[in-house]
């Protein structure tokens, strides 16, 4: 059971509704009961098994010359059936296509220090440089002003 004030407003809610529920249940039961009997006085149930019940008269079938062997047959011009020369195949497994290649080849470029690249560095210089990740001021084998530095050639 709820402690403290606030928890005891919330509950009151609840508590009101259970029990509005549980007052009309118990009102309807006197009421249910009668219904109940009176149904079982009108209809009894042991008789319920007894009834056929009735089920529609099936078609006979066509006479041979008035059927054809096509299997696919227009009702209000809707092909209803299967064509079998016009058969459309079941749909594939939908996949992703390949990515676009990337412009200048297939390979992914490759990043260069840019003050290797301004001051003239080879290959060597531009891919393996400090610079790559680290922007200018990291590059290994120039300084500011382009001169080489001679301490990593």
């Amino acid at each position: 059971f709820p402690k403290l004030p606030v928890h005891i407003r919330v509950y009151r809610k609840k508590w009101e509704k259970n029990r509005r529920v549980s007052n009309c249940v118990r009102s309807a039961k006197d009421k249910s009961i009668t219904l109940r009997g009176l149904n079982e006085v009108l209809q009894p149930r042991s008789g319920a098994s007894e009834q056929q019940v009735l089920h529609p008269i099936g078609f006979e079938e066509p006479a041979p010359q008035a059927r054809h062997n096509n299997p696919a047959e227009v009702v209000g011009g809707t092909m209803i059936g299967s064509d079998i020369c016009n058969e459309v195949p079941p749909p594939g497994k939908k996949t992703r296509g390949k990515d676009r290649p990337k412009s200048g080849g297939s390979q992914k470029r490759r990043r260069k220090c840019t003050r290797c690249h301004e001051s003239g560095g080879g290959e060597r210089t531009m891919y393996d440089c400090g610079g790559i990740g680290g922007g200018p001021r990291r590059c290994d084998y120039y300084d500011d002003d382009g001169v080489r530095r001679c301490y990593k050639c």
